[in-house]
């Protein structure tokens, strides 16, 4: 592939690769019995735990570690060898538990592909799979506190997929609904049994972009709308309307500091939403760039990068540029007031951003750039993924790190990609790339010159021990509110019963802490249904002496004493 930096000419350049990129790394870390059930807080029965995780490459080695949540502690170790990539599983015989709440981290470790070129981990033809991707865009879950940490998301309008959003693991296997389908059933379209109401193709919904929350976002173009999908259960809700050609989304901050920049036709607009679950302020105007912005990124410094197209309608039309500007000053900003410029023949389409191993500057950011070529470049050499780095200096180098053709040798059969196509960028600096036109997934990773470059992911959630699995009981009236009950038998040696009732679906956690604050176990951390319910705690491991517990449900919060006598 080429390399060239951009000044006022163009100039060859060789450009020396990165190394605080790794490659494989854990995902979708959950628990159960060894037989597949619900955990049941017990590994004194012998049955023992189970640990799933995913892994979007094969591993040379797996550390499995268990922590003591309230100190940090490594109770157990288990060590793998040889982890293919996919789901793997891994039972813990309970050696060394006691009453308590604990997490996992995944340390997954692999030789570079490559000490100077990316790397196909893994080609994907959706279509023979009869789920070829009518994508619009797509992204990936980045904050370890979620759940759905490594997940990638896109937005797809059609074809064997249903028009909404679909899931697929950090391995690029559907991860939907229904088990071996990505389709998030939730948010599809009126038009295929859903509730959203989609515009539909090709432009419905469009340009997936995830937030610090894990929230899922897209755009409807013909109604100039962004919508907000909040979990995998729940259906997408309107959160910005009245904005003209919506297309492209990016975002800072997070709290009441998070915004959310939309490509709105030739501008880029800024929504304060804040903690808001839509905006009732009006939106700011960031920049007038007299040319279509398909995309949008911004750096870790706040830079913003936009992909112009020539052209008025959805999808652009060919000759078009990569813009940099700093938006840090009087707004709105225009095209004369970019740092730098790279002109490109064809169609720039996705963009994605390397945040680097520090994420507080630019310094380290690397940019990827989509391009469809046009059909009279000698023999379509420019299609493809591009990279961009030292995107602060005076000069940028850019390489062609990826074309179609690179997956021959993996079945693929791919020349070109599509104006629609995009890319996200994982936690460990691996890029996925949608492909449309042929309805390909590629995943690549990035080179090093380390010898051996490894990832380590932590447990979103926890898992008790001492605690059996809750359950719901059948009363005769719903709740009205949320309650929590107080225990029983109250004092107890060693299990007591607690009973909690919800009026409506929600998130909750219930927790025993101690007389100093310390957390002793979680008694339940999940969303649950309107009902009644019944956790049994079982502290035979624990001294004797008064405890709390505690359950939290937004604003909901109510805390009850328990005495253990020994």
């Amino acid at each position: 592939m080429g390399k060239f930096f951009l000044c006022s000419c163009i100039l060859v350049l060789l450009a020396l690769p990165r190394t605080l990129q790794a490659d494989v790394f854990g995902s979708g870390i959950r628990f159960t019995n060894p037989d597949g059930s619900s955990f049941d807080g017990s590994v004194t029965d012998g049955t023992g735990l189970t640990i799933h995780f995913i892994l979007n490459d094969t591993a040379s080695s797996v550390i499995v570690r268990i922590h003591n949540a309230s100190n940090n502690n490594v109770l157990h170790t288990i060590n793998l060898t040889n982890v293919p990539q996919g789901p793997n599983s891994t039972t813990w015989d309970g050696t060394g538990g006691a009453t308590g709440t604990y997490y996992v981290s995944i340390e997954a470790g692999r030789t570079p592909r490559s000490s100077t070129s990316y790397s196909l981990i893994r080609f994907i033809n959706t279509a023979d799979l009869g789920q070829a991707i009518f994508s619009r865009g797509v992204d990936l879950v980045r904050n370890q506190n979620n759940p759905n940490f490594g997940f990638v998301y896109a937005s797809n309008t059609g074809g064997d997929l249903k028009t909404g959003f679909t899931r697929y693991t950090a391995a690029g296997d559907p991860a939907g609904t229904d088990p071996g389908n990505p389709t998030l059933t939730p948010s599809t379209s009126v038009g295929d049994g859903g509730t959203t109401p989609w515009s539909g193709s090709p432009s419905a919904p469009a340009h997936a972009t995830i937030d610090y929350l894990g929230r899922v976002y897209a755009v409807d173009h013909p109604k100039g709308e962004v919508w907000r999908m909040d979990d995998n259960d729940s259906p997408p809700y309107r959160v910005v309307s009245g904005v003209q050609s919506t297309r492209g989304l990016a975002f800072t901050g997070t709290d009441e500091d998070f915004k959310l920049y939309i490509a709105s036709g030739t501008n880029v607009l800024r929504a304060n939403l804040g903690t808001r679950d839509s905006l009732d302020t009006p939106v700011d105007t960031v920049a007038k760039l007299e040319m279509l912005v398909w995309d949008l990124v911004l750096d870790d410094d706040g830079n913003l990068y936009a992909n112009l197209k020539s052209g008025t309608g959805f999808d652009g039309q060919f000759v078009g540029a990569t813009e940099r500007y700093n938006i840090s000053g009087t707004l709105p900003i225009t095209r004369q007031s970019a740092e730098w410029s790279i002109p490109w023949p064809g169609q720039p389409a996705g963009l994605g951003l390397w945040s680097g191993a520090d994420t507080t500057t630019s310094d380290d950011d690397i940019l990827y750039i989509v391009h469809r070529a046009q059909g009279t470049e000698a023999d379509g050499n420019r299609h493809g993924i591009y990279s961009v780095k030292d995107l602060g200096g005076f000069t940028q180098t850019i390489e062609h790190i990826f074309h179609p053709t690179d997956a021959t040798p993996f079945g693929g059969t791919g020349t070109t990609v599509n104006m629609r196509a995009d890319i996200a960028i994982d936690p460990t600096g691996n890029i996925i790339l949608f492909e449309n036109g042929f309805e390909f997934i590629y995943i690549l990773s990035p080179p090093s010159t380390a010898q051996t470059v490894s990832y380590t992911t932590k447990s979103a959630k926890s898992f008790s021990l001492g605690v059996t699995s809750v359950g719901r009981l059948e009363v005769g009236t719903p709740p009205r509110d949320f309650v929590l009950h107080q225990n029983y038998p109250n004092p107890f040696n060693p299990a007591t019963n607690i009973e909690f009732a919800l009026s409506q679906s929600a998130q909750i956690v219930l927790y025993v802490f101690d007389m100093l604050g310390r957390e002793i176990t979680v008694l339940a951390d999940g969303h649950y249904a309107p009902g009644s319910y019944r956790v049994t705690f079982d502290a035979r491991n624990l001294p004797g002496g008064t405890y709390f517990y505690r359950l939290q449900s937004g604003s909901f919060v109510e805390t009850k004493k328990l005495v253990l006598l020994k």
